[in-house]
């Protein structure tokens, strides 16, 4: 403890004897405010001189050396005591760090003062320094000339030595000051004694009354919890006798409610309340005229009821009548559908029927119920022409079929009906047989020129194979009795269909071609053993202004199906864009744009889930309107 206590009386004797050193050097320069530089100014001065000072850190006048962001603290004669960095402020002042210690000065040369401020010295904010400098090569030759520099040490030492006496009155006023200082804090140091003693004494008489007050607290709370217990087996017998009571009370009720329900369901029987199943009103058969339908009926009963048609809900309004509209694929068999009503005494009926479809000079497919063409209605237009084909199994190509190429070309014969607002008595559909090579060339060569091609508006689709030539330059479509391997002799090229088209002069043409080129089936099977790689260059080849063609994927790419949908999948997402989930910008108007637009997002995307790309494209004027619907 008195190691410790000497110590501290050291470090304070230090501490006052810079004080003082401080307060006499402060005697010696302006007490006035200081005219400090800019910050401009302050890296120029910097930058040609050294600064002099005695800095108080033990060394006696240093010279401070600047250069770039890097200072270095040397003796007169160049040695080597200290070096750190500084950055200049905007304001101007000056921050210097050297290890762990901060310094910041206030520049004043024409004042001849620096205020430095520091947590290395002991005091707060700012105190003055007398500030001297040097050009910096009058102090480098100054070092390099030995005999200045011994001169100039000596006139430092006497200078010194002049300080010295100066400041030996204020030391000793100082060690006055000093003395004063230790005689009060050895007065403070015997009050802080007794103080303590007083504060021990008193210590102990409080812990003494706290042990007794501890005591008091401890036997009250004994007593409390002794209370509490009897309280509480208080307490725990009445929650018994209540709870007896409680369930007492509920099993009465449930027994009155068991004796209701009994008198509720003698009474029902008595009753006989609506034993009656709901009558179901609608005709047994009904042949409609178009693939998409509208069938009305009526249910009467007693009570409340619901119907279901194949499965789904249907709404009734307030006099029992329905409408449930359909859409038949294939009229080849009719659609039969069976209701069933049922009431709230679970009393039920249950009625088919059977939907017939009669078309004049068409074939109509079965109904897909996620393709709704009734969505889109547009008007009728005799001025336009539609040539459907369909092949789904090929009569050279075993096991090798165009997945539901046939539902494709049925469906959208309706779509071309209620979309592109052709006349069903214009529309020529040709699907497998129907659709082999001589009848297909008969419809372009023969039936088309004798309706009526020129200036009309002609729209052709093709479901099923396609292929191209060994040097990739003619794209071919396979008929129904088309054989791979004679490509020439038995398929129809693309630019053929085209130039057929022509001859009739037609106003404008649109082509959907639902195939690909790359050899493969809609599920990726090789239609040629020996079928190499082709690179197909037939797409460089310029199309007539008036054309537009939509192909389902690219030259290289395979045109697959979805299985759940039961459709090729350009078909699908066509059709369904036709019904207007294309009109991007819901001006009832669906533009090539816009159609290709819509298949091209949904198709890749679909694709892109059965772990292959499919990239439809459209070759002609984008913005041309395809079709104005209501």
């Amino acid at each position: 403890m008195k190691l410790l206590a000497k110590k501290k009386q050291e470090e304070e004797k230090k501490k006052e004897l810079i004080l003082a050193q401080i307060k006499a050097n402060e005697k010696k320069v302006l007490k006035d405010k200081a005219r400090y530089l800019e910050k401009k100014m302050v890296g120029a001065f910097l930058e040609l001189n050294e600064i002099i000072i005695d800095d108080l850190r033990g060394d006696g006048k240093v010279y401070y050396q600047f250069e770039k962001d890097k200072y270095t603290r040397i003796e007169r004669d160049g040695k080597f005591l200290s070096e750190g960095k500084y950055q200049i402020s905007k304001s101007g002042e000056i921050e210097l760090t050297e290890s762990q210690d901060e310094f910041f000065w206030k520049l004043s040369v024409s004042d001849g003062v620096i205020d430095i401020k520091s947590k290395f010295y002991p005091y707060d904010g700012y105190k003055r320094f007398a500030l001297d400098f040097i050009y910096k090569n009058i102090a480098k030759e100054t070092r390099e000339d030995k005999n200045k520099l011994a001169k100039l040490e000596k006139e430092e030492k006497e200078k010194l030595k002049k300080e010295k006496l100066a400041s030996e009155e204020e030391k000793r006023v100082q060690e006055l000051l000093l003395a004063q200082k230790k005689a009060e804090e050895e007065r403070k140091k015997e009050e802080e004694l007794l103080a303590k003693k007083k504060a021990e004494e008193e210590k102990k008489k409080q812990e003494l009354i706290a042990q007794k007050k501890a005591e008091e607290e401890r036997k009250k709370k004994e007593e409390i919890a002794k209370q509490k217990a009897i309280e509480e087996e208080k307490k725990q017998k009445i929650l018994a006798e209540e709870k007896k009571k409680k369930d007492e009370l509920i099993a009465k009720l449930m027994a009155e409610e068991e004796q209701a329900q009994k008198e509720f369901e003698k009474k029902k029987k008595e009753l006989n309340i609506d034993t009656d199943s709901p009558e179901i009103m609608v005709a047994e058969s009904i042949t409609v005229t178009s693939q998409a339908y509208k069938l009305k009926g009526k249910v009467k009963d007693k009570s409340e009821f619901f119907l279901q048609i194949d499965g789904q809900p249907v709404k009734i309004d307030n006099n029992g009548e329905f409408v449930f509209e359909g859409f038949v694929i294939n009229t080849s068999e009719a659609e039969e559908l069976t209701l069933v009503a049922i009431d709230r005494w679970n009393n039920s009926s249950e009625k088919s029927v059977k939907i017939n479809v009669e078309l004049k000079e068409m074939k109509v497919a079965k109904g897909y119920e996620k393709l709704l063409p009734n969505k889109i209605k547009v008007n009728k237009d005799k001025n336009k022409i539609a040539i459907i084909i369909g092949v789904e199994k090929y009569e050279y190509l075993t096991n090798l079929d165009a997945a539901f190429a046939n539902r494709d070309a049925n469906a959208f014969r309706e779509y071309a009906v209620r979309a592109l607002g052709v006349d069903p008595s214009n529309i020529n559909l040709l699907v497998d047989k129907d659709a082999n090579r001589p009848k297909i060339l008969k419809a372009l060569k023969l039936w088309l020129p004798k309706i009526g091609g020129e200036n009309r508006d002609i729209y052709l689709f093709f479901a099923g194979h396609g292929l191209a030539s060994d040097d990739g330059k003619n794209l071919y479509i396979l008929p129904q009795d088309g054989d791979a391997s004679l490509l020439e002799d038995t398929a129809i090229t693309r630019s053929e269909i085209i130039k057929l088209l022509q001859k009739t002069n037609p106003k404008s043409v649109t082509m959907f071609f639902d195939t690909c080129y790359s050899g493969q089936t809609r599920n990726e099977e090789t239609l040629v053993a020996s079928l190499r790689p082709v690179r197909i260059v037939a797409d460089d080849q310029e199309i007539p202004n008036n054309f537009t063609i939509f192909t389902a994927s690219a030259n290289d790419q395979t045109s697959g199906s979805i299985e759940e949908a039961k459709h090729g999948m350009f078909s699908y997402y066509l059709m369904k864009g036709m019904e207007g989930a294309a009109d991007q910008n819901n001006d009832n108007k669906i533009s090539n744009g816009e159609l290709i637009a819509y298949v091209q997002e949904n198709v890749s995307k679909v694709a892109f889930s059965q772990n292959r790309e499919q990239d439809p494209n459209m070759s002609g004027d984008k913005d041309k309107i395809l079709f104005t619907y209501k």
